[in-house]
This record gives C-alpha cells, structure tokens and sequence, in this order.
C-alpha cells in the first residue's frame, strides 16, 4: 500500500537522493551527463536536490510516498504564494543553485545549460499565482507500483482545494501521459538548448474555476 504524506525532519538527505537516483534515466538529465558514471551523475547531482528541498521543505509541500514505511518518492510542490522566492529565502535558492550547477558542471560540461534552460523554462511559466510543481522522483525499484500516481493524485487534490492552476515541465513522456490522465493539458513544446529533449510545459486548472 502506498501512503502519502509530508518529508519529516531528518529525511531532506534521504529524499535528495531519492531524486538524485531516480534522475538517472530521465531524458534532460541523461543529456546533461551522457558519458557520465551513475555514480558520479548521483553525486554531482545530490547538491542540486537538497537546496531545492531545504529551502522549501518548510512551506509543507514536500511530498513523500511511503511503501511497507520505506520513502519510495518524493514530490516538490510550492504553493502559489511561495514561488518564486523572496528575501532570504531567495538569496538562500539562488546561492544553493549557483554553486549547485558549478559542481555539475565539473562533472559534466553540459551541464551548464542549466541555467539557459532555466530561463527557457521562467517565460513560459503562468503570469498569474500557480502551484509549482518542482520536482518528482520515484526510486527505480518501485516504478509500476502505483507510487508516482499516488504522488500525482495529492498534486491534482492541492490544486482542485483553491484557485490557483498547476503547472510544470517535463522531458519524460511518461510523465506526460501519467498527468495527462488526471486532467492536465500541453501548453506549449519547446527544446530550450540546441540538441537537447524536448520539454513539454503542463497545466490543470482547478475544478472551482
């Protein structure tokens, strides 16, 4: 059975290699490390997860699945007023993810189109406030088990509880097709670096619209 619930103190670690791993074979990262072991794609990549969760774990929205108690994915969610960040919370993003991507970036060269992707990814965000739906890893073990659907159903429950859209992007048909089953839409497609995946921007309007 796979429970859902929030990350607990103690787990951003555990969570942020839950990512690191589950990344391995998504399309956007296999480009940015081609060549790259595992192991050290995990590792350079282990920076970049943690700020994500530690800067926002406090906002309530990281989501864990849990099989059998064992943390088998985890979600990152921002709520419409938490995204972008502001204050200290932004001076502590924007220092986690530039030396996040220096460190990438010693690893593999490529990775430094993060940025360019990220920016690519801020104009096609929605204007108005919105649900950011960062970041979604399901262990390799546990793919097909009802982990990442049980994940997206809690997305698709935050978003249909207010006013605000959801919205995010995604390299993985996969991960496409698994949304658009719940009532997302494809925006816009866009390959945002020369040679890289193609990236699919998703949304889903609350039902109280």
């Amino acid at each position: 059975m796979v429970v859902v619930d929030r990350l607990r103190r103690g787990e951003v670690e555990t969570a942020a290699k839950i990512l690191a791993d589950s990344f391995l074979t998504e399309n956007l990262f296999m480009f940015m490390f081609e060549g790259i072991t595992p192991e050290k794609q995990v590792r350079a990549t282990m920076r970049w997860f943690r700020t994500w969760i530690s800067v926002f774990a406090d906002q309530g929205e990281i989501h864990t699945a849990r099989v059998d108690g064992q943390l088998a994915g985890v979600a990152i969610r921002m709520p419409p007023d938490g995204y972008p960040p502001k204050g200290l919370r932004k001076l502590r993003f924007m220092f986690g993810i530039i030396t996040s991507v220096l460190r990438m970036a010693m690893t593999s060269g490529r990775a430094i189109n993060f940025p360019k992707v990220a920016g690519v990814i801020e104009k096609a965000e929605p204007k108005e406030p919105f649900w950011h739906m960062a970041w979604i890893g399901v262990l390799p073990e546990y793919r097909g088990k009802g982990v990442g659907a049980a994940l997206a159903d809690e997305s698709v429950r935050l978003i249909n509880s207010g006013p605000a859209p959801g919205w995010f992007i995604t390299f993985g048909p996969n991960t496409r097709a698994l949304y658009e089953r719940r009532g997302f839409v494809m925006e816009k497609e866009v390959v945002p670096v020369p040679g890289c995946p193609v990236m699919w921007c998703m949304r889903l309007d609350p039902k109280a619209r």
